[in-house]
């Protein structure tokens, strides 16, 4: 599923730059669960919860990159 970066309630738009895919059940469960999102250098990096870890630090899910 299509997720908006930037939560479309507050901007109103629909940009493939703000935006990324997610799974049913983390679409519907990452933001209650903690997780937040943000675009760096054009790729979502996703912020975990502090119980997960304390320094919340961005991770990126590189399973699908590929190799050019």
């Amino acid at each position: 599923q299509t997720h908006h970066i930037t939560d479309y309630q507050h901007t109103r738009r629909t940009s493939v730059d703000d935006a990324t895919l997610l799974c049913t059940h983390h679409h519907r469960h990452h933001h209650a669960q903690g997780w937040t999102c943000i675009m760096q250098d054009g790729r979502p990096h996703w912020t975990p919860p502090t119980w997960l870890d304390p320094d919340r630090t961005p991770r990126r899910n590189h399973t699908h990159d590929t190799v050019i």
